[in-house]
């Protein structure tokens, strides 16, 4: 494999940070969060980010009215929970992901920007707040997820998505390499070979981006 060029220390907008919350709980974050896991992270300065690591900076107007009408029907979106860095793009065209049964994972990944702790009960109603935020949003698209509960049964599917961790701040894995676009598209050739229906895999996919792309193609 050819060394790919050199990184564009100026190629990526840093989007998102841990969504601000207000209230009594505080769920650990960061620091708070990994500080509690067997593994000692010691901060240091990250990777210079390459050329294909990049997202653009969140300047749709649509972005903010997309981002307070969730809170306005006690909903999250793992857009903001996680950090992600696609959040603007995702936004802009209409697309957004829920976080339903909660904002608390069960699990402590240090790789991850969700929150964890012990999950509030579920909520009976949380159906209807999601269908009367979709109809608020006016979304094109919208796709829901969970964090991780280990307290509930899960089910597998038969979608595929692989890509480049980001670290979400100094006190989360630090990320040792980046994967060049031709080691993802390996691993989406691969992905077909063993027999997903489908595969999304490159450096900025995430488990709901262009989520609608993947649907049409079940």
């Amino acid at each position: 494999m050819k060394n790919p060029p050199q990184p564009d220390s100026h190629a990526t907008a840093e989007l998102g940070g841990s969504s601000a919350r207000t209230g009594a709980q505080n769920p650990p974050q960061g620091a708070a969060k990994t500080a509690r896991i067997p593994v000692k992270i010691v901060p240091r300065e990250p990777l210079p980010k390459w050329a294909w690591i990049r997202a653009r900076a969140p300047t749709d107007p649509q972005i903010g009215r997309l981002k307070t009408l969730p809170r306005e029907h006690s909903l999250n979106t793992v857009c903001e929970e996680a950090s992600c860095p696609n959040l603007g793009e995702c936004f802009a065209h209409g697309a957004a992901t829920f976080v339903i049964m909660g904002r608390l994972c069960t699990r402590r990944c240090p790789f991850r920007d969700v929150a964890h702790g012990r999950p509030d009960p579920l909520v009976a109603h949380e159906p209807d707040n999601l269908a009367r935020a979709f109809a608020a949003m006016a979304l094109r698209f919208v796709m829901i997820t969970s964090v991780d509960r280990n307290d509930l049964r899960t089910h597998g599917c038969d979608m595929l998505t692989i890509g480049q961790n980001l670290q979400p701040s100094r006190h989360h894995l630090p990320v040792e390499r980046f994967g060049p676009p031709e080691e993802f598209a390996r691993f989406e050739r691969l992905g077909v070979d063993i027999g997903f229906r489908n595969v999304a895999s490159g450096p900025m996919v995430r488990s709901s981006y262009h989520a609608e792309h993947q649907a049409r193609g079940l």
